[in-house]
């Protein structure tokens, strides 16, 4: 008798497990694709292992949407948007090296160690240049999107209508800030914007002013140099956000990927995966006292010289 029941037992409770399991996988059959994080996925919610992949490569933006939750989550696991060619298709990416840039020498910006940034600061003072953090966040991010790059770098390929569209959103939300540049007479002339969460500042893109220019011609080879007024406004930009993030105690920029206008101009550094996610886990438990909506505080327009920081 006993066994009987016991093989009763048994029968029910496998029919039960078994009909949940089919109803749980007819469930999941309904979802879209990006809602099934592989059984090995690191992340949370939808981004796939991405050690496997060339590249760096992970997945599309149709399989996975540049919806803020998705940008923030990324962003955290070192996953970024971008598009190295020249197709104009943006994808997610984990490169198996990340970049990184530390503070120390854009603040310091020294005429020995960073030649172009100590020029280009020093400019910026002469001509009354202003500084202002996120009082024109959408200004600048057209800028960026509209502004002519070295094709090598593909950087304004990737820059389309749905990730700015997508990064607008999160200016929104309180996740993306800017830092603007202007003249003595108030023109837009250079920024930078980007996401900050958990103490790293992810800057996406920059711009310069390209209205003024003049003409050289090399009388050797002939060979016409054009010069731009403002070529300086974007570093200027870099170099502002820099030293308020590490007045406020941060070390490091997120760059992303490294290339030869990152690494020459700002000094950028690859870390491995690992490595720079222990970098990010470190920082944020130093910043999380810092509030974002304070360190990227709009305010007015101060000349370079008169720029302060918040305190906490």
């Amino acid at each position: 008798m006993r066994s009987f029941i016991f093989l009763t037992f048994l029968f029910l409770s496998f029919s039960v497990s078994s009909h949940a399991g089919l109803k749980s996988l007819c469930i999941n059959s309904l979802l879209p694709k990006h809602f099934h994080p592989p059984k090995d996925s690191e992340f949370t919610t939808y981004f796939p292992k991405p050690f496997h992949k060339e590249q760096g490569f992970i997945t599309d933006i149709n399989q996975v949407p540049l919806t803020s939750k998705n940008l923030l989550e990324a962003y955290a696991n070192g996953i970024f948007p971008w598009n190295p060619k020249q197709d104009g298709t943006v994808a997610w990416f984990n490169m198996p090296k990340h970049g990184v840039i530390n503070l120390d020498p854009l603040v310091n910006h020294s005429k020995k160690r960073s030649r172009k940034l100590h020029e280009a600061w020093n400019r910026g003072v002469r001509e009354g240049w202003k500084i202002s953090f996120n009082r024109a966040y959408k200004e600048v991010i057209e800028a960026c999107k509209n502004h002519e790059r070295n094709p090598e770098h593909y950087s304004h390929v990737w820059l389309t209508d749905q990730v700015r569209d997508a990064f607008i959103k999160l200016h929104e939300e309180g996740k993306a800030f800017s830092v603007e540049v202007w003249d003595k007479d108030g023109v837009l002339i250079g920024g930078t914007y980007g996401i900050y969460q958990n103490g790293m500042y992810s800057p996406e893109s920059l711009f310069f002013n390209k209205s003024e220019y003049t003409e050289k011609i090399n009388q050797r080879t002939g060979d016409t140099k054009i010069e731009y007024k403002y070529s300086g406004a974007g570093k200027v930009a870099m170099i502002a956000v820099a030293k308020r993030l590490r007045f406020t105690g941060h070390h490091f920029i997120d760059s992303q990927t490294v290339n030869e206008n990152t690494r020459t101009n700002y000094y950028a550094v690859e870390e491995a995966r690992k490595s720079y996610l222990e970098l990010y886990r470190e920082q944020a438990l130093l910043t999380k006292h810092i509030a974002p909506e304070i360190l990227f505080a709009a305010d007015e327009p101060v000349p370079l010289k008169e720029m302060t920081h918040p305190k906490f």
